[in-house]
């Protein structure tokens, strides 16, 4: 098992509003004016990502104290993403 954490001292993130986070275009009313040019898609895309690969985000946060974002892979498991990986390193054709 491999296991990231990311930890920030930033605002922090309400209960309530944890789940708004990894939502297409997703984005908490409080952070816009923090984050005006973030569009909402980094954690949605993040968590596709994990899933493709049998593993998960999970976020713990204190309102106004930080958060702390962790990623967890098992990289024995097979999964479809491994395949779909697996089946894209095929040698490229060279046309020249």
């Amino acid at each position: 098992m491999v296991q990231i954490k990311v930890k920030d001292s930033g605002i922090g993130i309400k209960e309530e509003d944890k789940e708004k986070l990894f939502k297409l275009f997703g984005f908490l009313d409080a952070s816009k004016d923090l984050n005006a040019r973030g569009v909402g898609l980094g954690l949605h895309i993040s968590q596709r990502i994990c899933e493709q690969f049998g593993g998960k985000i999970v976020l713990t946060s204190e309102f106004g104290v930080g958060s702390t974002f962790t990623t967890l892979f098992d990289l024995m498991k097979k999964t479809e993403g491994h395949s779909k990986i697996k089946r894209n390193l095929n040698p490229v054709k060279k046309y020249y």
